[in-house]
């Protein structure tokens, strides 16, 4: 800042060092040096008033006006008055127009705020703009990384969950089954359970770039993959839900369902022999929507654990840091009477998604 406020004093000091020569009839002679000394040291103290300036535009910005004007009006002729005593300071020490003996320090200051107050007040206002515009750069710039990063952790949540769907353990479990009912006869069934294959991997491929979805949409991917599941467990599955219709358009990430649920159906329900139950929840809590996966299986173990961050815990998590900072999170407890539950905390259950993105 510095550097800047002596360039200017530079400059300014070649205009009025030519400009003095110009005039030819002076009372005393034009030093250059004299002249670009008082004129640095005239700007060196916009220079160090300067940090001052950008961190009152950081308090108080123009986004509310009227205390925008309260705070900087005043702070701008307060700037003015130290610059033009600085000024004034400088002229009674270095003498660049020449001595006045006549001229008191007191009305040296008055004529100079008198005759510069708008100028002065305009650089305050230049500085406190330029400061704005680095700011609002830096924020645009600061933007485009996150979008980049999100879309990349959301071509990434795209590829695990068709990763999930491809695993050689579901596709096989699931064309076993498929194979199953074709030996029993039950073409239909066989048909049915194909085309939920099918349209599952479909919509995990259509998945837009959005990185906030209805939860509604998540829901509906979600139940193509169980539908694909309890064809295969048939009654050693049970499916539960409890959501709340008023949140079924609350923004939530996409593919953030599917790898609980697999989580779940592999680690805690998949290694029992008898039957097992899934539960799914959303619901209101404390300005928070809450999804919940719900298992009666074996508990959390280590295994279960690296199951889950397998499948995209990691990314699920880093994009709920990205889309909604400390105010979201994924954990994972344990479950009352066994099991385990995989618990999602968003922020703004009443928030609404535009099909273009976030609202």
């Amino acid at each position: 800042m510095a550097g800047f406020a002596a360039t200017f004093g530079v400059l300014q000091a070649s205009t009025l060092y030519v400009g003095l020569r110009q005039e030819g009839r002076l009372s005393f002679e034009p030093s250059f040096g004299r002249i670009l000394v008082y004129q640095v040291l005239s700007w060196v103290i916009w220079g160090a008033l300067a940090p001052a300036i950008l961190e009152l535009g950081v308090r108080f910005r123009p986004e509310r006006p009227l205390r925008f004007f309260a705070i900087h009006l005043p702070a701008a002729f307060i700037s003015s008055m130290l610059a033009s005593a600085a000024g004034v300071a400088a002229i009674s020490w270095i003498h660049p127009f020449g001595r006045d003996p006549g001229a008191s320090w007191a009305s040296r200051f008055v004529g100079r705020i008198t005759s510069s107050l708008h100028f002065q007040v305009l650089i305050y206002f230049a500085i406190l703009g330029a400061g704005y515009a680095v700011d609002y750069y830096r924020r645009f710039r600061d933007r485009e990384v996150a979008a980049a990063r999100l879309e990349g952790q959301l071509a990434q949540a795209r590829l695990e969950a068709l990763q999930l769907q491809l695993q050689p353990h579901f596709l096989f479990n699931a064309l076993h089954t498929v194979a199953g009912l074709v030996r029993q006869n039950e073409n239909r069934a066989a048909v049915e359970m194909l085309a939920l294959l099918s349209d599952l991997l479909r919509a995990t491929l259509e998945g837009g770039g959005r990185p906030l979805v209805p939860l509604s949409e998540e829901l509906a991917l979600a139940d193509r993959y169980l539908a694909i599941q309890q064809v295969r467990f048939a009654d050693r599955l049970r499916v539960d839900r409890a959501i709340d219709p008023a949140l079924l358009e609350s923004a939530v990430p996409p593919f953030v369902l599917q790898p609980l649920l697999e989580n779940a159906v592999r680690h805690g329900l998949g290694v029992r022999a008898n039957a097992g139950s899934l539960r799914i929840v959303a619901e209101r809590s404390g300005g928070h929507l809450l999804l919940e996966v719900h298992d009666d299986g074996r508990g959390l173990t280590d295994s279960a654990e690296a199951g889950v961050e397998g499948v995209g815990l990691s990314n699920i998590r880093a994009r709920l840091s990205q889309l909604f900072g400390d105010e979201a999170r994924l954990e994972l407890v344990q479950r009352a009477g066994g099991g385990a539950i995989a618990r999602l905390t968003l922020p703004e259950p009443a928030r609404r998604t535009p099909a273009g993105g976030p609202a």
